[in-house]
């Protein structure tokens, strides 16, 4: 075996144009490219310093050889938008880069070696452990403590200066019965209550859903929304405006209906004032693309674009690279007359901007019992939630869904809101992923304080990993990086074929052989299914009942692969087997 001509490692991958230099990895490929290109040539003419020449012409030349088989989706996406260069450099460079991973997929050795250099970046450090990375006792911690120990946190405070304007996870089917109160503590929306499973009472009584968020943008949000319902506004009205950069006309005036109802009735003054902002802003639809793909043309930020190499027809690819551009949703784009100004518009001192890397398909359930695929990805699920969407609109002009909303954040200290949940009665509560910044003691005490007798709450947790250490790829060494790679990879392919057999949704969606993976996902997915369990017993001890509840979030349109979701009753008679709560 030749040493890698960069550093000096052993290597095996040679370059397919000279055959000549021999790399250990790709990041000493790329690193090499500038200086390389000179001596190898390029075939397409690009200077020498063009790192992104080198992997085009490392790609085609795989591709000549039946290696890293990629879908051309910058050329599907090139014949229907020809005139979008800045788009289709992206594509190509995105598709040059997945065809060359996917070509040493097999090569487990080569993946594990570019991890190990990875790792020795700041920068993936910091990501990998978040804030604690630079705690002086958390780093005693890494050093002191084996594999599979965990870090109990402390409570911190979390106080952004952004706002969503959607879920940032995939939902699972959450359960809510008319005749009862549900809360959500940092709702952002409610979408959970139109993906949710409703159970019918006997009666009438209706089902009153409470959303409660400290960002001020979602709550004006969520009565905006709620308000267009009200009046009976269209469904792809409702989901424009929720959901989609850019609006048709009949979408603006359903919204400006909604505010011109709400700036005079009782709600928050602070949310009134947003509301007022918005009757008079405007937004020119053309300027949404680039407030929304704000991070997309990012050098090697490749990962959003992985459902473009696996979906199985190429109007999916196109479709999928168009929101991913624009963020149109839920109308033909020649229609859209005007930006999103819930999104993109706010008073100046309102001190807040929309998170960035939003995504609608990733608060999509896919594996969802009403959902079906047929066609193409985007009209099967506007099928989809124009249903949902005009179910509940019927039920909250029926009055059988009530729905409020209040500015407000949770803690120890707001005891004021905590008693006020309680005194709700909430047969549900919903904390999002508020477990995340609390100790666990502060946190269970919150969830003591707003229970009633028979409370069940949801979670889901976004950031256990950073507390637990062997959850990530990143804390193995090289050889059980290649054994944890390997058994990743053949886990996902094996579950693929399984979905493939199985489900004739999935099995419409998406191709029958995996063209592209993201070892360091499908690795720490893996991990998160090993590790789970014993970090929900660190949290909860064997006395509280809690049960997960899966999303079924495909591989690929999925923001966060660690992701876990479920509920959990105070109550030591009460267990949520006994409650309708398993899918």
């Amino acid at each position: 075996m030749e040493n890698c001509s960069v550093c000096k490692k052993k290597g095996r991958t040679k370059c397919q144009q000279c055959n000549k230099r021999v790399y250990c990895s790709l990041k000493c490929m790329k690193k090499d490219s500038p200086e390389h290109t000179e001596i190898c040539g390029n075939v397409d003419g690009a200077s020498a310093s063009s790192r992104s020449g080198m992997m085009e012409n490392c790609s085609k030349m795989l591709s000549k050889l039946g290696m890293g088989s990629v879908p051309d989706f910058h050329l599907e996406y090139a014949s229907k938008y020809g005139k979008e260069k800045k788009q289709i450099k992206k594509l190509t460079s995105v598709q040059s880069a997945f065809t060359v991973i996917s070509a040493v997929s097999s090569n487990t050795s080569i993946i594990a070696r570019n991890l190990e250099e990875d790792a020795a970046n700041p920068n993936i450090f910091l990501k990998r452990w978040g804030q604690k990375a630079l705690e002086k006792e958390f780093h005693h911690f890494l050093q002191t403590k084996p594999l599979h120990s965990i870090y109990e946190q402390k409570t911190h405070s979390y106080t952004p200066n952004v706002f969503q304007s959607m879920k940032n996870y995939n939902l699972p089917e959450w359960i809510f019965d008319y005749g009862k109160t549900h809360v959500s503590i940092g709702c952002v929306d409610f979408q959970q209550l139109l993906l949710g499973r409703l159970i019918p009472c006997e009666d009438d009584t209706p089902l009153v859903f409470y959303g409660i968020d400290s960002a001020t943008v979602s709550i004006a949000r969520c009565w905006v929304l709620y308000q267009m319902m009200r009046n009976g506004a269209g469904p792809l009205s409702v989901l424009q405006v929720w959901f989609s950069t850019g609006w048709t006309d009949e979408t603006n005036r359903d919204f400006l209906q909604a505010l011109s109802d709400l700036v005079n009735s009782e709600i928050e003054e602070e949310v009134v004032k947003i509301l007022n902002h918005w009757q008079t802003a405007k937004l020119d639809v053309k300027k949404v693309p680039s407030l929304w793909a704000t991070d997309l043309y990012r050098e090697e930020r490749n990962d959003p674009f992985a459902a473009c190499a696996n979906f199985q027809t190429g109007g999916d690819r196109v479709d999928y690279a168009r929101y991913l551009f624009t963020g149109f949703l839920f109308a033909e784009e020649d229609v859209l007359q005007h930006g999103n100004i819930t999104m993109f518009s706010l008073p100046e001192d309102v001190g807040c901007k929309k998170s960035e890397d939003e995504n609608f398909f990733h608060t999509f359930n896919f594996g969802h019992a009403q959902f079906a695929y047929q066609n193409s990805l985007m009209e099967s699920v506007q099928r989809f939630m124009m249903k949902k969407t005009e179910e509940m609109t019927k039920q909250i002009q029926s009055e059988k869904i009530q729905m409020s909303f209040k500015v407000g954040s949770v803690g120890l200290d707001n005891v004021e809101l905590l008693d006020e949940i309680k005194d709700m009665n909430a047969f549900t509560i919903d904390w999002s992923n508020i477990i995340d910044y609390f100790s666990k003691k502060d946190f269970l005490e919150m969830a003591e304080a707003a229970s009633s007798e028979d409370t069940v709450h949801y979670i889901h947790l976004m950031n256990w990993v950073n507390c637990y250490k062997g959850a990530s790829v990143f804390d193995y060494g090289y050889e059980d990086k290649v054994i944890l790679i390997d058994q990743a990879l053949k886990a996902h392919r094996d579950m693929h074929q399984f979905k493939i057999r199985t489900n004739p949704s999935y099995s419409k969606m998406w191709a029958r052989q995996i063209r592209y993976e993201n070892p360091t996902n499908l690795v720490d997915y893996a991990l998160t299914v090993t590790c789970r369990n014993e970090y929900l017993d660190f949290l909860f001890g064997k006395e509280i009942s809690f049960q997960m509840n899966p999303s079924f979030a495909d591989s690929n349109l999925r923001r966060s692969h660690t992701t876990i979701c479920g509920g959990f009753t105070l109550n030591k008679e009460t267990t949520l087997a006994t409650q309708p709560f398993q899918i």
